[in-house]
């Protein structure tokens, strides 16, 4: 009777595995480190890291095995947040070299590469908390 007492406390003891690695992380480990990746944008400020941070991220569900539900959720903060934003921020932000003219609002270069830059900012920080 007793070995059947220990049996079931030492089950629990241990923690469960799903056999995934990236499933098996501490909870904590995995908030850390999505916080980190998350911030890490906002520090380089460079939209071609920015966007390999969303293909990391896009990656990393791939591998965890939750493609489906973090992309069902990713591709609307994608379309709402990601298309309206360079828009918004291609027409109406400052620049030198003008590429397109039309009624008033100038789309200029580096307009675009600022709006590719917030655009990068934002899809990866909410990548890394979706």
């Amino acid at each position: 009777m007793k070995d059947n007492q220990y049996d079931f406390v030492e089950k629990y003891r241990k923690p469960k595995k799903t056999g995934n690695f990236i499933c098996d992380l501490n909870p904590f480990s995995k908030l850390n480190l999505m916080l980190v990746l998350g911030l890490s944008v906002f520090f380089v400020q460079n939209f071609i890291y920015g966007f390999c941070m969303v293909a990391f991220f896009i990656i990393l569900s791939v591998a965890s095995g939750c493609f489906k539900s973090f992309f069902s959720l990713y591709w609307k903060v994608l379309l709402l947040f990601g298309v309206f934003l360079f828009f918004v921020k291609a027409a109406f932000s400052p620049g030198e070299h003008v590429l397109y003219e039309l009624w008033g609002i100038c789309v200029t270069t580096e307009s675009i590469a600022s709006g590719l830059r917030i655009v990068a900012m934002v899809l990866a920080f909410s990548g890394a908390f979706i």
